[in-house]
């Protein structure tokens, strides 16, 4: 980085080290996972994301560790769709990329939903779902109402899903506020 080079290798613990020269590493998919996810925290990003008064810009290692993660996730849902008969052209961070005639848009989406996967609102085919019918979802509960509102077309709907719901002026109001205060004071919050 900058005027100075140092071999990757001399920097690294031994434990890590270790791992990476292993024979059983050699030509493996979860070696490599590693080894990128060390190359990335090591050489950190793009400079003009640095943030003030840090010497480089993403350095954390924890987000270098959750990116590898989301590497597997990834791999895992185009494995997953893979057996269910679709190809999958690519996939990264947060994106899977699928292509299938479009007599086959429906069933694919199905099939991601079964591995958790949520489709963009624009791939839904209208009328594609009733308001009362139900479906397989394989993801996260916490996701469930946006799927939901995604896969019937409640543009809408979906985009108040991240909003925070405050409570208008009055007791109930008053009520929760108090609640919370009590609970702060008392160290139980």
């Amino acid at each position: 980085m900058g005027k100075d080079y140092k071999k990757l290798s001399d920097t690294l613990p031994d434990p890590i080290m270790k791992f990476l020269n292993a024979k059983i590493s050699f030509g493996s998919w979860s070696a490599g996972v590693v080894a990128e996810t060390i190359w990335r925290a090591a050489c950190a990003g793009d400079i003009r994301r640095k943030m003030p008064g840090e010497p480089r810009a993403n350095t954390s290692w924890r987000g270098a560790w959750l990116f590898a993660e989301d590497k597997v996730e990834g791999y895992q849902a185009a494995k997953s769709l893979y057996d269910f008969g679709h190809v999958v052209t690519m996939y990264g961070p947060g994106w899977l990329n699928s292509v299938v005639a479009s007599e086959n848009v429906e069933d694919l989406i199905r099939d991601s939903l079964t591995c958790g996967l949520i489709p963009p609102m624009v791939d839904v085919p209208d009328n594609m779902m009733r308001k009362d019918e139900s479906f397989v979802w394989g993801g996260n509960e916490d996701a469930l109402t946006l799927v939901d509102c995604i896969l019937k077309k409640r543009q809408q709907l979906a985009w108040n899903t991240d909003e925070v719901r405050v409570l208008p002026p009055g007791k109930e109001r008053n009520d929760l506020k108090q609640k919370i205060m009590d609970g702060l004071n008392k160290g139980v919050l």
